[in-house]
């Protein structure tokens, strides 16, 4: 694993900071912390050293200890991260400003750099902050987490709240691999969708989305950007960047068909209801005598939408079995221009984990048993990863 240094600086948010330093130890990464004298405003250095197992350095330890401990730190550091950068660090960055441990640090660092602001709102959309931070993105690559949009220490709902701490780990993860998918757009649809019979009940599955809730976590973590197309879910909402409910096929196709061309990568994760009722009732069907009702097929997302794909555009699909998965999946990989197609057996539905088979548009077949979600979601991003570059 990596080697990561996190500076905290002055913000009220920087306490969410320690939270950042304990998960991305408990992914297996060396952690050291810095904090600046006005982090120090906020929370005590022995409050940090207790809670990782890292060094934790301040302004004392640069004036104090007569070593080039800045350079020290620069050149065992893999990836700097600044949780929370306020923007007085921002500009400090911006223009080469190394008056203490951390900008210091910085100044001698040749590796890949994140920033994670937390202020204000009319301080974040300050033109001087929104100038520096695009200047640091452009022509110093740095990778910027956040901010996000919630209600400030002032009271007051605005953008420029600290992004979610597990947000934060997974840009630094994509950070660490090189931001593989950055610059691209997935379009990604997950959860099941409901197709109502009457007033109160649908035809449905047992589909959780806990599937696409991991490849969306993956796309992050390699550094993509994502539209979400989803269903109802099991699980809570993977919120970051577009989300779009939906709750049957049709709308499920719909917001495919609109969002689609802007797409580098169309992930069709969703367990959608092959049927639904010819006749929708608005009122509650009474309990009564025997009750038929007469079901006609919904339409084929991915066969519906083969067509629209363009020269480069990436198409991955699912198929769900119970039986000759091999022969199924390789059916639907032709039948709907796919570019990879997942195989899944029937008890992958609700489940942590999935057997079955991955296979690729060239014939290369990979199976894997019992595989987690979260690692499966991964191999399945990899795979991407390799055809879109």
């Amino acid at each position: 694993m990596a080697k990561v240094l996190v500076g905290l600086t002055g913000s009220v948010s920087v306490y969410k900071s320690i939270n950042v330093l304990r998960l991305l130890e408990k992914r297996g990464h060396s952690v050291k912390a810095v904090l600046t004298e006005s982090a120090q405003k906020f929370v005590n250095p022995l409050l940090v050293s207790s809670t990782i197992k890292g060094e934790v350095y301040t302004d004392v330890d640069f004036w104090g200890k007569g070593k080039s401990i800045h350079i020290d730190l620069a050149r065992w550091a893999e990836l700097i991260a600044v949780v929370p950068c306020t923007a007085n660090t921002i500009s400090k960055i911006r223009y080469g400003i190394a008056d203490n441990l951390l900008t210091s640090t910085i100044l001698a660092f040749r590796g890949p750099l994140l920033i994670a602001p937390a202020m204000h709102q009319e301080m974040w959309l300050n033109p001087e902050i929104q100038n520096s931070v695009e200047y640091l993105k452009e022509f110093r690559g740095v990778f910027v987490s956040g901010p996000e949009r919630g209600v400030l220490a002032s009271g007051e709902t605005g953008c420029g709240r600290l992004l979610r701490e597990e947000f934060i780990v997974e840009d630094i993860e994509a950070a660490l691999k090189g931001s593989p998918l950055k610059g691209y757009k997935i379009l990604l649809c997950y959860g099941r969708t409901e197709e109502p019979v009457d007033a109160v009940r649908v035809i449905t599955n047992r589909s959780s989305g806990l599937m696409g809730y991991y490849i969306a976590k993956a796309v992050k973590e390699y550094g993509g950007k994502l539209i979400q197309v989803m269903g109802e879910t099991s699980v809570p909402p993977y919120e970051r960047d577009e989300i779009v409910r939906v709750k049957t096929a049709e709308e499920m196709l719909n917001s495919v068909e609109k969002y689609l061309e802007q797409a580098d990568v169309f992930i069709m994760a969703a367990a959608v209801s092959d049927y639904r009722s010819e006749h929708q009732y608005s009122e509650k069907l009474k309990k009564g005598e025997k009750l038929t009702i007469e079901l006609v097929p919904t339409k084929d997302i991915l066969k519906t939408v083969a067509p629209l794909k363009r020269e480069g555009q990436i198409f991955v699909g699912f198929a769900l079995e119970t039986s000759n998965l091999e022969s199924y999946a390789k059916k639907k990989l032709e039948e709907k221009n796919l570019d990879i197609i997942v195989g899944n057996y029937a008890s992958a539905m609700g489940s942590e984990f999935s057997s079955g088979l991955v296979i690729d548009k060239n014939g290369g077949i990979e199976e894997f048993s019992n595989l987690s979600k979260e690692a499966l979601a991964i191999k399945i991003v990899e795979k991407i990863i390799k055809l879109v570059k």
